[in-house]
């Protein structure tokens, strides 16, 4: 009878903790079914529309190699437009907490750019850390083009970073350009383009267009206020210190940027009055090609190089002049080599037109030329 009692109790105990862990419906299988319902959204795209915005997401491909999913809805703000979204997604719920990139197009860059960070501050899903690329035209075109068969808009924006950072050039976060518009005003974003496939990949699914680096996008109080060129580009990543593994032609010669010094120095009047800047420092560079008819001298080409690097700073200086914005952050250098005492509290009123004197000297690395 005791044998009786005690199979009943240890099968009543079995169905009770069956019941509290939640098997059959519930429990951990439950949750792996609401996982499966979760649609990742892995790149976010953002144009304006009016008053309002156009919001553009797209899925990437999946780990079976299902096409990605590409919505594309307008709405009076960005949550109204996530909301529109869910409504049109076939069967799943789209899930922002693993979204990599963001574009901006550039009309919401020019209005929109503050509302836009706020809203990623404010997003319990959105992640500071999400790189962003501010597009010259629109973010949903470049999407929807850029997109089709196996080939996805992430994979793209992907493969743009590892690129851009192979060649000097720097991704920004957003929380990198929420810190400097915060503390400095202005900013500095990656811009990208849309350039045609057509006559040069052949895939049979290829997409109608790919996304290429475009210099900088300059950010100034909350919103874009211009474009860099790719030189005035080259002379910021000088600046930062970030231009190892550009090329570019010189006198003929293609070369690989290799790393280069720069240092800032005021010129103090005798009441401690900033008059000016000077920038001095060193660029060296190896051979990768040589055309036909190219410089071969030795000193010439090195001073070909220094030549070009002045006029790549020069240029970079004058449109941050020109543009009242200090986003090479000139002003803290001078600061940090100031007098004692001395403070740039004046720094705005005297930046457009404080002059600048550049001087770069180049060298360029024989071992990478095989013909010598």
């Amino acid at each position: 009878m005791k044998k009786i009692y005690f199979i009943t109790f240890l099968i009543i105990y079995m169905y009770g903790l069956a019941c509290l862990s939640g098997c059959g419906q519930g429990g951990i299988y439950a949750g792996h079914q609401d996982l499966e319902r979760l649609l990742p959204v892995q790149t976010l795209d953002i144009d304006a529309a009016g008053r309002g915005v156009e919001l553009s997401v797209s899925s990437g491909v999946s780990e079976e190699n299902d096409p990605s999913l590409v919505l594309c809805t307008t709405a009076a703000s960005v949550e109204a437009a996530i909301e529109r979204l869910q409504e049109y997604s076939p069967r799943d719920e789209l899930y922002y907490a693993h979204v990599q990139y963001i574009l901006l197009g550039r009309e919401a860059a020019e209005q929109d750019l503050e509302t836009i960070l706020r809203w990623v501050e404010r997003s319990p899903d959105m992640r500071m850390g999400t790189a962003i690329f501010v597009v010259k035209g629109s973010a949903a075109q470049a999407v929807t083009a850029g997109s089709g068969g196996s080939t996805d808009i992430t994979e793209q924006l992907a493969s743009l970073e590892r690129e851009a950072r192979l060649s000097g050039r720097r991704v920004y976060s957003l929380r990198e350009i929420s810190s400097a518009l915060a503390e400095e005003g202005c900013a500095l974003c990656l811009a990208i383009e849309a350039a045609s496939t057509q006559g040069t990949v052949y895939a049979e699914d290829a997409p109608t267009s790919v996304l290429l680096p475009a210099g900088y996008a300059v950010l100034r109080e909350g919103a874009l206020a211009g474009f860099l060129s790719q030189e005035e580009s080259l002379g910021a990543d000088l600046l930062t210190g970030s231009v190892t593994g550009a090329r570019v032609i010189v006198a003929g010669n293609t070369l690989e940027l290799v790393g280069g010094d720069i240092s800032i120095q005021g010129n103090w009047g005798d009441d401690g009055s900033l008059e000016g800047l000077t920038l001095e420092g060193t660029l060296r560079a190896g051979i990768l090609e040589q055309e036909e008819d190219c410089e071969t001298d030795p000193d010439k080409l090195d001073q070909a190089l220094g030549e070009a690097a002045e006029q790549w700073l020069s240029h970079v200086i004058a449109q941050a002049q020109g543009l009242d914005c200090d986003f090479l952050g000139l002003g803290n250098a001078a600061d940090r080599a100031s007098p004692k005492g001395f403070t740039l509290e004046d720094w705005e009123d005297i930046f457009p037109t404080l002059p600048v004197t550049v001087s770069i000297r180049g060298e360029v690395d024989r071992s990478y030329d095989l013909a010598q």
